[in-house]
């Protein structure tokens, strides 16, 4: 049996357990060593190589560490009070707008993404912190819970992204201009800053189309006039925020240090701000607890893809899939659209981020060896995608968590969030079409040539 067909095999019984049960990480590592063994003709030798050098080679690199410190910026700043600033500096400036509640919703998501990492932390704080004042001044219920669930993907595309950080972990090195490229976790996270701006911008003209078909959906504007001063007051609670990602990003950006070292002092100064708002040391230590917990359950996902996607590439499986969708002269924009639909699919049945992390290295063998996308490309649309599955039943993550937060049935959610699972969607090909919106900002500071 040729080695494309032993590939073929064991990725297609990978994702047959998975879809069956089985935990995610063990059944990657059983479908990569029975895959290996089948290729080196069941020589129990390869498992060693595989299985102990490799795994505790991806345990000890350096570069993995960025990701806990991530997380754990993310708890700490759930517990600081940085997101009730940002939403009532943002509100000054932009509350007294048609619609301008909501559009601070959209920005203030945007901006504690700076220090949240996903968005989870977001859909929570922000639903309960607007909604009571969203009923109040008269928004339409239903595009207002449209919008608290959809902003938080915001967050997923600032950095520290979570997401970002996750995919270009598990990416897989790809070829490109004939040469082999690998993703750099710096890089991979000025990515994001652009395609955000464009998500904001359709979210607000999303919000605007809603106002003109559904009249009444959107109060008048405010005709009171909050004095300059006032908002320049306001400006000093985006400080910390601010300073953690001028910290983490522009270090790296300036090659004044690493990415992990940027979270390290990021997540530094976070724990300094805490104890300056005087958190108690009880919920201190529940954050890195809770930071613990969830790095335990998403790296062993990680080192898992890794194992898998050495065991599909060793196959040659990757490079086949490359030059037959070059083969077919499909249009790229064709088969870009059916492997975002593939994951919608997905999403439905499990969720999409340890999809991602088996099925990325045939992914990026189609798109970018097969079409042409540039991987950068590619990474900031998977993110977005993981956004839309967050958006719909029956997995919606994070609809439930919105509707946990709201106390509100999560099914009034999924119908709110409809126009706006759109508009993330559509975002995904706007990036696919024009991108340099993804690679511009990487390029101008000279971290991508």
């Amino acid at each position: 049996m040729s080695n494309i067909m032993i590939g073929v095999i064991c990725f297609v019984f990978m994702l047959a357990l998975i879809f069956h049960g089985f935990p995610i990480s063990i059944s990657m590592f059983l479908m990569s060593g029975i895959g290996f063994l089948w290729l080196r003709d069941w020589n129990i030798a390869i498992l060693h190589t595989q299985f102990a050098s490799t795994i505790f080679n991806n345990s000890a690199n350096y570069e993995f560490a960025v990701l806990p410190l991530f997380i754990l910026l993310g708890t700490l700043a759930g517990v600081t009070g940085i997101a009730e600033g940002a939403f009532d500096s943002i509100r000054a400036w932009l509350g007294k707008m048609r619609g301008g509640t909501l559009f601070t919703v959209i920005v203030a998501n945007a901006i504690y993404g700076a220090c949240s990492a996903n968005s989870s932390a977001g859909n929570i704080i922000f639903s309960r912190l607007a909604m009571p004042s969203l009923r109040k001044e008269g928004y339409d219920e239903t595009l207002s819970l449209g919008v608290l669930c959809s902003s938080g993907s915001l967050a997923s595309l600032i950095p520290p992204s979570q997401a970002i950080l996750t995919i270009c972990m598990v990416a897989p090195a790809v070829m490109v201009d004939g040469k082999n490229f690998t993703m750099s976790l710096g890089t991979g996270l000025m990515c994001g800053i652009i395609p955000a701006i464009v998500l904001i911008l359709m979210l607000y003209v999303m919000i605007r189309i809603y106002g003109v078909v559904k009249k009444g959906t959107l109060p008048p504007a405010s005709t009171e006039k909050v004095p300059v001063k006032e908002k320049l007051k306001t400006l000093k609670l985006l400080i910390p925020i601010l300073l953690v990602f001028f910290v983490m990003i522009g270090g790296p950006s300036l090659g004044w240090f690493s990415t992990t070292v940027g979270g390290a002092i990021g997540a530094f100064v976070v724990v300094v701000y805490a104890i300056a708002r005087k958190v108690s040391f009880k919920q201190l230590c529940g954050c890195f607890w809770e930071a613990c917990l969830m790095q335990a359950g998403i790296f062993i996902i990680i080192v898992a893809g890794n194992c898998f996607s050495r065991f599909i590439a060793s196959t040659g499986l990757t490079t086949v899939l490359g030059q037959a969708v070059s083969a077919m002269n499909a249009p790229p924009l064709a088969m870009f659209g059916l492997v975002m639909v593939f994951y919608l699919i997905g999403g439905a049945v499990m969720n999409v981020v340890p999809l991602i992390i088996c099925t990325c290295s045939i992914v990026f063998a189609v798109l970018v060896e097969g079409c042409g996308y540039h991987p950068y490309v590619v990474m900031i649309a998977l993110v977005l995608i993981v956004e839309v599955a967050q958006l719909t039943p029956p997995i919606g993550l994070g609809t439930y968590i919105t509707a946990n937060a709201l106390r509100i049935d999560p099914m009034k959610i999924f119908k709110a969030a409809v126009p706006f699972f759109i508009v993330l969607f559509l975002c995904t090909f706007v990036l696919a079409l024009f991108p340099d919106l993804v690679l511009f900002l990487p390029k101008t500071l000279g971290l991508l040539s």
